[in-house]
């Protein structure tokens, strides 16, 4: 075999060669991340949005069952948001603490800048997201409450106070008065 000979512009390029391998390697790290923020974003979102639509069928739902199977798909559906949010929080404080930390080096980079005006873009994505989801839960326990207490006023029930009201929202069993009502009527009757 003959004699290699390495000099010193090779070991410089080679430190150059592993730099670039590096930053690609940081960069296909990144994007790869970005895309798992944005399609869990875009799937938050459309669960958001049968959330929703499955918060109003129980609201309106006339029979036990369909608000027992409603409600079963709702905590699938509730589940999947936050397992979703999670990772993305978790992937959005990586990337963040990755920008921080080139800010940190003097970086200023447009790849440092594209990180950043990446990681503001699908935080606030994300937070919209959340703070509707967040209405939307809020909205449908109000409306929950006030169901409630017009079924109990329709049947004639006594007052129910804020506190029982609370106890049967935190009982994830239908909560339908005039069902339940019937259903009692029927079983005293087949006595």
């Amino acid at each position: 075999r003959g004699n290699v000979e390495i000099t010193f512009d090779d070991i410089i390029n080679d430190e150059a060669l592993n730099e670039i391998e590096s930053e690609d390697a940081d960069l296909k790290d990144f994007f790869q991340k970005i895309e798992i923020i944005k399609e869990d974003i875009g799937i938050i979102k459309i669960n958001i949005t049968n959330v929703d639509k499955q918060q109003n069928v129980i609201l309106t739902s006339t029979t036990i069952t369909t608000e027992q199977e409603t409600r079963e798909l709702l905590d699938q559906t509730m589940a999947d948001i936050s397992k979703r949010s999670q990772r993305t929080k978790r992937l959005l404080k990586e990337i963040k603490e990755g920008v921080e930390e080139d800010q940190e080096n003097g970086d200023n980079s447009s790849h440092c800048r594209m990180k950043r005006c990446q990681f503001n873009a699908l935080s606030l994505e994300f937070m919209d997201n959340m703070t509707r989801y967040n209405a939307i839960q809020e909205l449908f326990r109000a409306k929950s409450k006030s169901r409630i207490k017009r079924q109990l006023n329709i049947t004639k029930k006594t007052e129910v106070s804020d506190e029982e009201l609370e106890e049967m929202l935190e009982n994830k069993e239908p909560i339908n008065i005039f069902t339940q009502g019937s259903q009692i009527q029927m079983m005293q009757n087949e006595d």
